[in-house]
């Protein structure tokens, strides 16, 4: 499910209110190698509290992607995360963690 995206943002399109239980977003990623690679997120938050999203790696393992607290709609911040890829094609998926209002751009 990918929802609210939008183009009205300054670094281009961002996707939002991936806070609930029921909400989530697939990543369809194919790399040459199997390896660590580095998946760059770009977040704005509205609140200045921390908050979290789960991050699974082809419908198993999973980790936790922690956003520091920042109120601030207008500015993106970086968070840099780990992926473990297989070469070929894989799919992540970012679910809902820690209440907190975000939204984000992904990069690599």
């Amino acid at each position: 499910m990918i929802i609210n995206i939008s183009t009205s943002t300054s670094i281009g399109k961002f996707v939002g209110t991936i806070n609930y239980s029921d909400r989530y977003i697939d990543f369809y990623i194919k790399v040459p190698t199997t390896k660590t690679y580095t998946m760059t997120i770009l977040y704005t938050k509205g609140t200045g509290a921390n908050a979290t999203h789960y991050l699974f790696y082809n419908g198993g393992a999973c980790s936790a992607v922690k956003y520091p607290a920042y109120a601030g709609w207008g500015q993106f911040i970086t968070v840099n995360v780990n992926v473990n890829l297989t070469a070929g094609h894989n799919v992540n998926r970012l679910v809902k963690g820690s209440m907190g209002l975000l939204s984000l751009t992904i990069s690599r």
